[in-house]
């Protein structure tokens, strides 16, 4: 709009807008076949912390975090409450049917 107010005559000068180095693109991703192979190969107790980064994005810390009172069963829902994040907002996580599957350790 700048642009065309100053192509009209309508505006003298050219406001300056700082701009903000854009974050690299995030990497270290896996495909569902390197997902597979790896759940396998790793010991039962890792499975289910794995498989919550995997089908819920949730960062390591938040899922190293996690206590029951983050859980609710009745609505399949992780609850991280405001200040347990990374961003320090809460959020709801779904509970996917993949994780109700995923091998785990006994509790």
């Amino acid at each position: 709009m700048f642009n065309i107010a100053r192509k009209d005559g309508r505006l003298r000068d050219m406001p300056y807008f700082p701009t903000v180095k854009e974050a690299a693109a995030r990497n270290g991703f896996i495909e569902k076949p390197q997902y597979d192979a790896l759940s396998l190969a790793l010991p039962v107790y890792v499975r289910l912390p794995l498989a919550l980064g995997y089908f819920t994005a949730m960062r390591k810390g938040e899922i190293l975090k996690l206590r029951w009172n983050h859980v609710d069963f009745l609505v399949n829902v992780i609850r991280l409450r405001a200040g347990e994040t990374k961003d320090d907002q809460g959020r709801e996580v779904p509970i996917v049917p993949q994780l109700l599957l995923a091998p785990r350790a006994a509790c």
